[in-house]
């Protein structure tokens, strides 16, 4: 009898522990998740941002306690006020719980931004480009082309990655260039992500170049695979975060700002 019973707990006891484990696999599985629908909700936000208003909002301030979710500057602008800040929410629209990830953190937003960048009037948009113009000669060149009213500049010289780099990021192995933004979860670990409740996670050491690119004010961000679960968060070789990106030109095309033939 005291066998049957000692064997009776050990299965219970063996069933409560696999229990448990399957409860964890599929809570992380539905972070997971949250965390891609999340993003993919405010891409697609951002893309009905630039057909709406030819521009990209500005990341809003990432430290505020009480997070207003307002782009900064507000309004169109060639500098924005908190560069590695995060998605402001009220400016495109949505719901704050739709810029948190599956850990509660928010979500990060790079643009380009600067003299070429996409935030200034017009800067995300070429409807009054020309799609029929070649490619200008070199000499046409200067540090904020847009396409004016009178359809003289060519769609070729509004996208010369020589006047209008974008982000580089770096995909698995592929660097892919001139990306008009860069949307971030820093993932399970959090390293360098705002908190829903003020202040900011520890950000990764220097050594980690990928992760700690993604907490900064930079032109140069990486999607990578995972680390192994055993990679502690604070070693240089550890990767957990979500990106996701968009080219310029992939971005003007889904907005509907792309150039015509006039």
């Amino acid at each position: 009898m005291g066998l049957m019973l000692a064997a009776g707990l050990v299965i219970a006891f063996g069933t409560t522990i696999i229990i448990k484990q399957l409860q964890s696999v599929q809570q992380v599985g539905n972070r997971i998740k949250k965390t891609n629908d999340n993003i993919e909700l405010i891409r697609k936000s951002l893309v009905n941002f630039a057909n709406i208003n030819g521009r990209l909002p500005c990341p809003a301030n990432g430290a505020t306690v009480a997070d207003t979710g307002i782009s900064a500057p507000a309004v169109a602008s060639v500098n924005c006020t908190n560069a590695n800040g995060i998605v402001p929410w009220v400016t495109l629209g949505i719901s704050q719980s739709t810029t948190l990830d599956g850990w509660a953190r928010k979500i990060s937003y790079r643009v380009y931004d600067g003299l070429a960048g996409l935030t200034q009037n017009n800067g995300a948009d070429m409807t009054n480009c020309d799609s029929s113009i070649p490619f200008p000669p070199a000499t046409l060149v200067a540090p904020n082309v847009m396409c004016v009213a009178g359809h003289t500049t060519s769609e070729n010289e509004y996208l010369n990655p020589l006047l209008r780099p974008g982000f580089t990021v770096t995909d698995m192995v592929t660097p892919t260039n001139q990306n008009a933004f860069v949307i971030i979860s820093h993932g399970e670990s959090g390293s360098g992500a705002w908190l829903a409740g003020g202040g900011r996670a520890p950000v990764p050491v220097v050594g980690n170049v990928q992760e700690y690119a993604h907490t900064q004010v930079s032109t140069t961000f990486y999607k990578l695979p995972f680390s192994d679960p055993t990679v502690a968060s604070t070693a240089v070789n550890h990767y957990d975060d979500f990106v996701v990106y968009m080219t310029i030109q992939d971005l003007l095309k889904q907005a509907g700002r792309s150039a015509r033939n006039w």
